[in-house]
């Protein structure tokens, strides 16, 4: 017999690596919620070359973090935001979403350690993500949800 537990999530110092998750999201909108849907938060690397003769390396970028949410959110969007991890919050702005020419305006997020509950009750992290976009700047988008845990009783 075997077992495992799960000691990583969000650490007390926290790295872009430690809050790169898979999410349960869902997004409220002008006229409706949607239905849970996968969204993920992704560290980023910046490719160097080191010398004359094209070494590269790669570094892990420490401010700034991806969102993606894989074509199933309406509008979707996929985009590099500033991220504070001391205090595990989003930079507020404007930033190119690379899933349209409609820039993305991120209004505020954070992510909440121990936060939320997943669909069987397991204490996990939770997001939350006000935003919006260029064509509309007035209209807000309210994204909410909890870390992905693994567990098949937990997917939706």
């Amino acid at each position: 017999m075997s077992s495992c537990s799960k000691d990583e999530g969000i650490a007390d110092n926290p790295t872009t690596i430690t809050l790169a998750k898979h999410w349960f999201v869902r997004v409220q909108g002008p006229a409706t919620t949607s239905n849970y849907s996968l969204f993920s938060t992704r560290t980023l690397t910046l490719v160097e070359v080191v010398d004359s003769f094209g070494s590269q390396r790669e570094r892990v970028l420490t401010d700034t973090i991806g969102l993606d949410d894989h074509n199933q959110l309406s509008p979707t969007f996929r985009s590099n935001v500033r991220i504070n991890l001391t205090a595990r919050t989003f930079g507020e702005g404007q930033y190119r979403n690379w899933q349209s020419t409609d820039n993305f305006i991120l209004k505020e997020g954070k992510m909440i350690r121990n936060g939320g509950r997943s669909r069987t009750g397991n204490t996990v992290d939770s997001i939350y993500i006000r935003y919006a976009f260029t064509s509309a700047p007035g209209v807000d988008y309210i994204l909410k949800g909890h870390e992905r845990t693994g567990l098949i009783a937990d997917e939706y």
